[in-house]
């Protein structure tokens, strides 16, 4: 199909006067994000332990089974009680958990695996996609090649 039929486009001239017409940006100069109700917000943690790489898997047996049986060993995260100095929770839920209760919010459950061995996977399969993709691209170009 040959392009030659299609017209060439102005750029349109009201976009050279479009910064004049932008509003001001406005940074509040206080955090409201944990009254404004976002929903990421309902998964944040107060006293996340920095050793920890936590997820927010689906509330079911299946979703639940593939952190545990994975490689990393999810473990469930339990409320240690609003007394424990420094406990874990969704931000926003002081009082709403009992002591040992499996922390939850809208139907996920919060779990978590040690933080170096998460890195070290991240690394890990970085690096195996580097890899892979270097391969495609040395096929690629070895079937171009082949076809020329």
């Amino acid at each position: 199909m040959s392009t030659t039929h299609l017209r060439k486009t102005r750029p349109v001239q009201h976009i050279k006067n479009a910064k004049s017409r932008v509003a001001e940006r406005f940074d509040p100069t206080e955090d409201f994000s944990d009254v404004i109700g976002d929903d990421l917000n309902r998964f944040a943690l107060d006293n996340e332990r920095p050793d920890r790489h936590y997820v927010w898997p689906h509330n079911s047996a299946e979703d639940i089974s593939k952190f545990q049986a994975h490689v990393l060993n999810y473990q469930l995260e339990t409320y240690a009680g609003d007394d424990a100095k420094g406990a874990l929770r969704p931000k926003g839920m002081q009082g709403l958990l009992k002591q040992g209760d499996v922390i939850r919010v809208a139907d996920h459950v919060l779990m978590s695996c040690d933080r170096e061995r998460w890195e070290k996977r991240q690394r890990y399969e970085a690096t195996q996609t580097m890899h892979a993709n270097k391969a495609e691209a040395t096929r690629l170009q070895e079937d171009h090649v082949m076809e020329a």
